[in-house]
């Protein structure tokens, strides 16, 4: 009886240190502030914008997640009666977009190249319908001119941003409250008159490209979280993509790949090749796109493209595709379809047995601009996407090339792709093609 006391005693004594020791060896929780930190900063900016949209956060979408940031979120979490943890799980950031998708259409959210002053711009239509064409660019604005947002474009001989800088703080009943001025930029906001006002130009190439957001004070509630994303939109040299594709083909410094589109937030998936050494990333249509994510052992990258935009996600279901053949479903080459930008399909074979990274090579090389493409089975089951990456020998003799042309799997681009906090779409797509987007990858 003592021996079994002495050794309960021990036992009980003992369990404090046990218990000790497993908390030490249990991985630490991240905080809010580090679970966001960990995210790409497109990723961040576009909870922030979404937070706005919605009512539950004031502030700039800069990507930079302080209390304020994961404040709002919590008051989302409790609006919506769901425990407030400051971070976001898949089921509530859906939810967030979706809230701010229902706040954008009520406005009428429109993005558009604009032509007199060769910009991208984002603007309520709802709110601003009346739209004029001027010497200097477009002005958008609403019946009786409480709210504009109006761009405008100087090609002066000998103009430089510093003369437009003084000119814009100069204009009649401009009180400038904020400014700075760069060597190739400026931003300034104030009031003009009754109302509040914010400006801001960029500088290339001889030309001054900017845009100015003007309404009442009384119409801030309504105007304060769109006048945020008119900013974000604002891409002043717009035009200067096609220019800069141009330029690139005639030195052979531009690679043509196709994307899938996987959410209607603008996340365009590719292989990761197609974004290595690029200084421009265009989407064909869309637009400039920014990488937020890549893998190299999965040989994946996910770009963005912003702005409201019509966009087909392809739904990617769960479950393994069967047979020895493949329907590849991709954008070839413009110079392999007389500069035509359509989606073809070609069949394909498997060759050997899956490489160590579960990668499945092809038995034969596809057509220029394929890569990227995807791959279905004959019960059009998703199988994976075509990655073919150009071989280089980098050395003399013999020597064992990898295959130029491999399927990676479908469950890894779920798993990548659910990884970086993108909802994958459920149901039927419709036209697997209309999923598919030309990418074009512009090197020095």
């Amino acid at each position: 009886m003592r021996v079994c006391v002495a050794f309960a005693v021990v036992l009980f004594g003992a369990l404090p240190a046990l218990g000790a020791e497993s908390a030490a060896r249990r991985p630490a929780i991240p905080s809010p502030v580090q679970t966001y930190a960990s995210m790409p900063p497109a990723e961040r900016m576009a909870i922030q914008s979404d937070l706005l949209w919605a009512g539950h956060y004031e502030g700039m979408a800069d990507g930079d997640f302080t209390e304020r940031s994961i404040a709002a979120i919590r008051n989302f979490q409790n609006a919506n009666k769901t425990k407030q943890t400051g971070v976001l799980n898949p089921q509530e950031r859906e939810a967030l977009a979706a809230a701010a998708k229902k706040e954008r259409e009520a406005v009428g959210w429109r993005v558009v190249e604009d032509e007199p002053s060769g910009s991208r711009v984002g603007f309520p239509s709802k709110l601003l319908p009346q739209w004029v064409k001027n010497k200097l660019g477009s002005r958008w604005s609403s019946a009786r001119g409480e709210a504009v947002v109006e761009t405008f474009r100087i090609a002066e001989p000998g103009a430089t941003i510093a003369d437009v800088f003084k000119k814009q703080k100069d204009e009649p009943e401009r009180k400038v409250e904020s400014s700075q001025l760069k060597a190739d930029s400026f931003v300034m906001s104030g009031l003009q008159g009754l109302k509040k006002f914010s400006a801001r130009a960029e500088y290339r190439d001889g030309e001054v490209r900017g845009l100015t957001v003007l309404y009442d004070q009384a119409m801030e509630g309504t105007m304060a979280k769109i006048a945020d994303a008119v900013w974000r939109t604002f891409v002043p040299f717009s035009r200067s993509d096609t220019a800069a594709v141009k330029s690139a083909e005639a030195k052979g410094k531009v690679d043509y790949g196709t994307g899938l589109v996987v959410s209607s937030a603008g996340h365009i998936l590719t292989p990761r090749h197609m974004t290595e050494g690029c200084t421009v990333i265009v989407v064909q249509g869309l637009g400039n796109a920014e990488t937020v994510a890549q893998d190299q052992d999965k040989g994946l990258a996910l770009l963005r493209v912003y702005g409201n935009r019509r966009l087909a996600p392809l739904h990617i279901p769960a479950g393994a595709a069967s047979g020895s053949e493949v329907t590849l479903i991709g954008i070839a080459d413009p110079n392999a379809q007389a500069g035509g930008n359509a989606a073809s399909s070609v069949r394909a074979k498997f060759a050997a047995a899956n490489e160590d990274n579960g990668l499945r090579p092809m038995d034969s090389t596809p057509a220029p601009g394929f890569s990227g493409a995807i791959a279905v089975d004959d019960s059009n089951h998703l199988v994976g996407m075509l990655q073919f990456k150009p071989q280089i020998l980098a050395q003399a003799g013999p020597a064992k090339l990898p295959p130029a042309a491999m399927i990676i799997p479908a469950e890894s681009i779920r798993d990548f792709v659910s990884s970086h906090g993108v909802q994958l779409v459920s149901g039927d797509s419709g036209d697997t093609k209309a999923s598919l987007v030309r990418v074009i990858c512009v090197r020095k």
